[in-house]
């Protein structure tokens, strides 16, 4: 695992980790990076956005709903203002992925970038006042596609809205703390 890195480690040498996010639109891929320069790791040339991108909404949810992550983007060019004002076809349900990528002390790749989340893009807005232009664009886990709701238990209420007249999820309530025997003779 990581050979590179735990070589680096293992002589005592500095080990940096950057994040790179990759989005593929409809007619285009786009790769940024949190450095300054472009940067070639995993076969791929990445943008170099220094601290203008700003994510919100990586972290582990409590009760294991799918959580929307938001991408901003501060300080943006015009050119990528005019392609995120372009069709919202752009961005529906296209997939995203962050990375890590871990760099040597000259911030050179280590190993393969290692992709810490992954999702599908829902919706991309601009704004273009004084001298702020930015760009924001939200997100969705791949885990929103599962049976269970998003911010939802399976519970009667929400078996009902999905499959009106089951009555698998009836009798839940009941059962907390009750031991039912099962196939038992």
């Amino acid at each position: 695992m990581l050979p590179d890195v735990v070589a680096a480690m293992s002589k005592n040498q500095r080990v940096n980790v950057s994040t790179l996010y990759q989005f593929e639109f409809l007619s285009r891929t786009m790769r940024f990076w949190d450095g300054v320069r472009k940067l070639t790791a995993g076969g791929n040339e990445w943008e170099g956005s220094g601290s203008v991108i700003s994510v919100s909404g990586l972290g582990q949810s409590r009760n294991m709903a799918a959580q929307q992550v938001t991408f901003n983007m501060s300080g943006a060019q015009d050119d990528l203002i005019q392609f995120a004002s372009g069709n919202q076809q752009e961005v529906a349900n296209r997939p995203c992925v962050v990375f890590i990528q871990f760099m040597s002390d000259e911030f050179t790749p280590l190993d393969e970038p290692v992709a810490i989340w992954s999702g599908n893009m829902d919706t991309m807005s601009f704004s273009v006042g004084g001298d702020n232009q930015s760009i924001q664009l939200t997100a969705e886990s791949v885990f929103v596609s599962r049976v269970r709701a998003q911010y939802a238990y399976m519970t009667d209420v929400d078996q009902q809205v999905r499959w009106p007249g089951d009555r698998g999820m009836e009798f839940m309530p009941t059962l907390r703390n009750k031991t039912v025997p099962w196939l038992r003779g």
